[in-house]
Parts: structure tokens; C-alpha cells; sequence
């Protein structure tokens, strides 16, 4: 058989409404383009608690189950599973463009190690994001932006694409919601190459709220930058 080029992961955390749906979204988009072959997706469950792992058991799907809590031990456990050249990630809740995966694997294979999604350059969808979030990401990202000198513009925008292996020697400590900023400027860090790719952000399908809260995470990504900084 041949090998997989690349790992889709789905960090997961009671998303019974939309897992399946997801799984779906991402075969169509896939297997309708040059990588039909080339893929597998990556179930990373944070220790769900509703009818999820039913559902994973159901439909045969491939998962794994990080039972320490947070997002970062979550998407971290997957690149490690992973055995492929290549991994793209993306949230399980239906927020993000399916279509877009294929362009983003097109520019690693052009020699790009890590890409990732800007929502601003997109549509944001009616209530999609609030707005204190989207206040929040764009001084946050161009916080970080000025003290690294980063040219991507939406740093916590879940759809990325990367070169596997660089990332885990990139030094990526962090295992909570700041996972996703530390990624972006361990890999300026380590001088990969960046490039972002215009996306839209839909309206997710949960019928909670999400485990984002804007004002705690959001001072957690801050301390997290200036901690790097400062150890610089």
C-alpha cells in the first residue's frame, strides 16, 4: 500500500453533533481532488463525555484518546500518532472550509512548511465570531506579529497545514489553548517558511457554548507571548 502523504486531524471535545458531518466534508473535499490517495484523518479526542466514541466506533473511524485536558495535549497526541510527511488540522464543529485543505497541502508540496488560514481575508459568517474575538485575535496576532517579526495576520485561526516533523523540533511547550500562538512563533522561531492563505469561518453546529472564553484565554495567549519574548 502506499503511503499516506499527509494526517487531517480533528482535535475533538463533544462534538457528536458535527464529527460525522466533519469526517464527511473532508472525504468530499479530498476525493474529489489529487489527493484521494494520499490522506488519512485523525480523530484526537480530549476524553469526550457524550456520544462521540460511539459514533467513532459506529462509523469505524480512525481516533485516539488523550485523556489529560487541554487543546494543546489534544492536537499534540495527533502529530505524534501521525506517521506522514504532512499534517492539516482543522476544529471538528463545521466552522472551517473543507476545500480549502487541498490548496493548502499544494503549497507545502511547493515548499512551504507551514500554512495556515486567515479568516479576515475570507468571509466571516454571520455569527460565526463574536465580536470581542475578533478584536482579540487582531491585537493579539499583530502583538505577536511586532515582537517576532510575523507576516501572518490571523494567528488563532484553527486550519493549518505543516511539515510534521519540523514542528515537533520547533519546541512547542504549551499544552492549553495557547498551543496555537506558540505554534506560530516557534515555527518563525526556527525560520520556517509561512505563508497564509485567505479562508472563511461558518457558523459552527453546536448546541453549546464554545470552550473558548475570550477574556481568560485571551490572557493566556498574552502572558504565553511575552514569556517567549522575554526568554529570547
Amino acid at each position: 500500500m502506499r503511503r499516506k502523504l499527509f494526517t487531517v486531524i480533528l482535535p475533538c471535545l463533544n462534538e457528536d453533533r458535527t464529527i460525522l458531518k466533519c469526517v464527511k466534508a473532508i472525504k468530499k473535499s479530498l476525493d474529489k481532488s489529487k489527493y484521494k490517495e494520499a490522506y488519512e484523518i485523525l480523530i484526537c479526542d480530549n476524553n469526550s463525555t457524550d456520544k462521540s466514541h460511539a459514533i467513532y466506533k459506529k462509523h469505524r473511524l480512525n481516533f485516539l484518546i488523550e485523556k489529560r485536558t487541554g487543546y494543546g495535549y489534544t492536537v499534540m497526541a495527533g502529530i505524534k500518532a501521525a506517521k506522514t510527511k504532512y499534517i492539516v488540522m482543522l476544529d471538528a464543529d463545521m466552522s472551517y472550509k473543507t476545500d480549502d485543505i487541498p490548496k493548502m497541502v499544494e503549497e507545502l508540496e511547493a515548499g512551504f512548511d507551514f500554512v495556515v488560514g486567515n479568516r479576515f481575508l475570507g468571509q466571516i459568517h454571520k455569527k460565526a465570531m463574536p465580536l470581542s474575538h475578533k478584536v482579540g485575535s487582531r491585537i493579539l496576532t499583530e502583538y505577536a506579529n511586532l515582537l517576532f517579526g510575523i507576516n501572518l495576520h490571523d494567528h488563532h485561526c484553527g486550519l493549518r497545514a505543516f511539515d510534521r516533523k519540523k514542528i515537533l523540533a520547533s519546541g512547542i511547550k504549551t499544552r492549553e489553548f495557547e498551543f496555537d500562538t506558540e505554534m506560530i512563533i516557534r515555527a518563525k522561531l526556527s525560520n520556517l517558511k509561512m505563508k497564509e492563505i485567505k479562508t472563511d469561518l461558518f457558523r459552527d453546529g453546536r448546541n453549546r457554548n464554545p470552550h473558548l472564553k475570550t477574556f481568560r484565554d485571551g490572557f493566556k495567549c498574552l502572558r504565553l507571548i511575552n514569556q517567549i519574548k522575554l526568554a529570547k
